[in-house]
């Protein structure tokens, strides 16, 4: 509850990203609020499971999940990849699965708001290899809106640690 007025300005901070106009809402847009909760119930989830699991049950776990539901998805539209699109699948399966195994160990040893926002570099990764591949560069409400969403995840990180440290020196 402590939180909820800086989740509120970490997602006003997401509004100013995005922009969105009502003339442009698209039903698939969805899909990006769906992809965002699935996201914090996953590390929700991890940092519950980091407690009791190994890592390699709960990547297993996880990567079965994904792959059941991805599998729901097989019949609106397969087609069979060539050896090049294999070979970055392959290259996003190896590189998604050590992350999720290092942000895994991150949630098994500290607390999840101290974790969350170095998640926030994922931000300046996007945007380096957005110019790198598509020569795309962020425009002013992408850096401004980022800012907000960073400031917010460290207001959180902030707040928590002086909680923790109050309630210790009590």
């Amino acid at each position: 509850a402590l939180f909820a007025p800086a989740v509120i300005v970490g997602f006003r901070g997401v509004l100013i990203m995005v922009r969105p106009e009502p003339e442009s809402f698209e039903a698939a847009a969805l899909l990006i609020l769906l992809a965002a909760f699935s996201y914090a119930m996953i590390m929700v989830t991890t940092r519950m499971l980091a407690r009791s699991d190994s890592n390699a049950a709960i990547l297993l776990f996880g990567s079965a999940t994904s792959l059941a539901l991805s599998l729901l998805l097989l019949p609106v539209g397969w087609k069979t990849p060539d050896l090049a699109d294999l070979a970055v699948f392959a290259a996003m399966g190896l590189i998604g699965g050590t992350g999720m195994f290092f942000i895994t160990q991150a949630y098994r040893h500290a607390p999840a708001a101290v974790v969350a926002p170095f998640e926030y570099t994922a931000l300046v990764v996007a945007a380096i290899l957005g110019f790198l591949v598509w020569q795309e560069i962020p425009d002013l409400y992408v850096w401004l809106g980022a800012a907000v969403v960073i400031g917010a995840g460290i207001y959180i990180f902030y707040r928590e640690t002086r909680l923790k440290a109050a309630g210790r020196a009590s």
